[in-house]
């Protein structure tokens, strides 16, 4: 069965075509304004990764930061996952 416990938000596609100043401060504006909604709805998250021009949002209820963040003020899409650590 497939449990997710991660959230991939991918941003807007107008924030690629800003050059690399405003671009880093509109990804900045964006992260503050997704830990607020997280925090506002008191869903619970561990920590926020960017990585390849994504937001990775590790949480314990992944069903409900896509809940709220899909009315997200500059979130494109939502896609859930499965991060698995494998030990050798």
């Amino acid at each position: 069965m497939f449990e997710p416990n991660c959230v991939v938000v991918l941003l807007a596609p107008e924030l690629t075509l800003k050059s690399a100043a405003v671009r880093a401060f509109m990804q900045a504006r964006l992260k503050k304004n997704i830990l607020l909604c997280l925090k506002n709805k008191n869903v619970p998250f561990s920590k926020m990764v960017f990585m390849g021009g994504r937001y990775l949002v590790y949480s314990t209820d992944p069903m409900s930061a896509v809940s709220v963040l899909e009315k997200c003020f500059g979130v494109h899409a939502l896609y859930l996952l499965r991060k698995v650590v494998f030990q050798i």
